[in-house]
This record gives C-alpha cells, structure tokens and sequence, in this order.
C-alpha cells in the first residue's frame, strides 16, 4: 500500500522576500543611493551626461558639460577654444588657444611683439619672450648679457661666471687673497684650515699644543685633541677618575652605569649608586628612580595610596 503524506497549506507556502534596504553595515547607504528624510536608501537620480563620484553618494557631469540646477548641459566653447581638464578660476570649462585673448564669451586673436612668442594662460599676457629677451609693457627687449656672466635657465636674467662677482650691473672679479679659496657660491671665498679671514686676508691662527685647527667660522679656530679640554687659550689634560670613561667627544668624561658624579675634596669622582628597596637604575645609568606603584621620598621609595582615588 502506497500512503499519501498531503502537507498543510501553512507548510507548503514560501514566504515572500522583502525588497532589498541597500543599506551597508553602521547605516551607511550603498554606491548609488542616497537616505531619505524617512532613513531609507533610495536610488539616486542621475542625469544624462553626469557619473556617480567617487564615494558614490553624488554625481558630476561629464566632460564638455557643466551642471545647471539638477541637470548637466554642454560646454559652449567658442572658435579658438579648447576644453580645460578643470574649470578656471574665472568659472569657466575652456580657454583661448595660443595666441588668442579671452574676451569674455569669445577668444580674440593676440598681438604678438617681435621676439615673443604665443602662449596659454588666463593671467598677463598671452605670448612670452624668447630666450634672451624680457618682457617690457607690450615689447620684448634684448638682455644685456655683461663680460663673464651667462643666461640662467630662465633665459631673461643674467648670473656671473665662477669667479666672479655682481658690481653695479656688471661681474667683477673675486680676488681670493693668499691661505683661502673660492666657495660653492663662486662668487666669494674662505679661508684654508688653520687660518681665519679678516677683511680682506686670511691670517694664521695659533693653535695650542695638543689642539687641531678646524674651519669654523666662529670661535678660536681650533679644538682640543681627544682627551684633552679647553682651558682658556690652552688645552689641558683631562683626568678620568676610577669606574669613569672619556665621552665621545673625548673632551670630557662621564662615570660608568651604576656610579654617579660627585665632588669629593675639591675633586670629581665617581661614586658607586646606593639603591634603596623598590627602586632601580635609571636610563642614563647615573640616577635612580622608583620601580611602579611607588613614589621619591627623600632617598627612599614609598608606596602609592590608591585609597584616595577610591
């Protein structure tokens, strides 16, 4: 015997999906729609000639075109006149070819001076100079290029050579007295190791026994040797007590981790550090500070009283 299970009408439906919400996760609205007053996602209306931006929540036109209340209509560019990448600063989406003026709505054919050559751009005029030449009211001009001196990559100014220095419009030449030589610039000098410049020479500086003549512009004009300090006019010895060592300037010295510095009879000297209980040595390795949870006192560490926080 074969039995016929019939199921209920309640089993038997499927129960009908709800439309999408095309929303994302923390309320946020999917690429192409944007929420309403109600707070649902709703599909964006975007108009012909336009494209969803970047974030998906808005919508720009198209090249060639401009936005005009909620649609997108063309660019009108006049004869002479291109489309720019981004709109100018005078509001527009085009400028003038080169060679041609902006007139307001149309684009007028410049007059270019001799020696000049068309250019774009909505500010000053729309042609340059030729290298060699500079702009003068509505001419170009040729550069006077003076003895020793060159043309900079701007091609309307003038540098001096090496050597050689500016003097009322003309390049004059450095004379780099005796001990010295020109600097990067070129256009001044130095003086050699061991000498400092006075107005216009450079005279011998007397450097101490166990120094060395540096180029400093300022100060002595030496340094000490390593392990020696600076002492006046002179360079003395310095004296490295026990459980020190010289410092990487080698001018001066510094006591060893675990000791710290202390006059002693009109004498520095390292002396071992005594750690109080709960405390440990510091980064330098001169000091001590208290471990967590206490505080300095004196030369003891104490414990914290969180009760008053409570």
């Amino acid at each position: 015997m074969i039995s016929v299970v019939c199921m209920s009408a309640a089993w038997a439906s499927v129960p009908s999906s709800s439309p999408p919400s095309h929303s994302l996760p923390f309320g946020e609205c999917e690429r192409g729609y944007q929420e309403n007053s109600l707070g649902t996602c709703i599909a964006m209306r975007i108009p012909p000639h336009a494209y969803l931006d970047a974030l998906g929540d808005f919508w720009r036109c198209s090249r060639g075109y401009h936005q005009e209340g909620s649609g997108c209509v063309a660019v009108q560019v006049p004869s002479h006149g291109h489309l720019m990448d981004a709109g100018s600063t005078f509001g527009k989406d085009w400028e003038c070819d080169a060679g041609y003026r902006d007139t307001g709505d149309t684009c007028s054919l410049a007059e270019v001076p001799a020696n000049a050559y068309p250019s774009y751009g909505a500010y000053g005029p729309p042609w340059q100079c030729r290298r060699g030449y500079r702009a003068q009211d509505d001419r170009c001009i040729a550069v006077r290029v003076p003895s020793h001196a060159f043309l900079t990559a701007a091609g309307n100014i003038w540098e001096c050579e090496r050597g050689y220095v500016y003097q009322y419009g003309s390049c004059a030449t450095v004379h780099v007295p005796a001990h010295a030589y020109l600097d990067d610039s070129g256009h001044s000098w130095v003086c050699e190791r061991g000498f400092r410049r006075t107005e216009r020479s450079c005279a011998p500086v007397r450097v101490p026994p166990h120094a060395l003549p540096t180029y400093d512009l300022f100060g002595p004009g030496w340094r000490c040797q390593r392990g020696y300090a600076a002492r006046g006019g002179s360079c003395v010895s310095i004296r490295v007590p026990e459980n020190a060592f010289l410092q990487a300037s080698g001018n001066d010295w510094q006591c060893q981790r675990g000791f710290s510095r202390q006059n002693l009879r009109e004498k520095a000297e390292c002396v071992a550090i005594h750690l109080p209980d709960n405390a440990h040595l510091d980064y330098s390795g001169n000091s001590w500070e208290c471990n967590e949870g206490y505080f300095s006192q004196g030369s003891r560490c104490v414990a914290m009283d969180y009760a008053w926080m409570q």
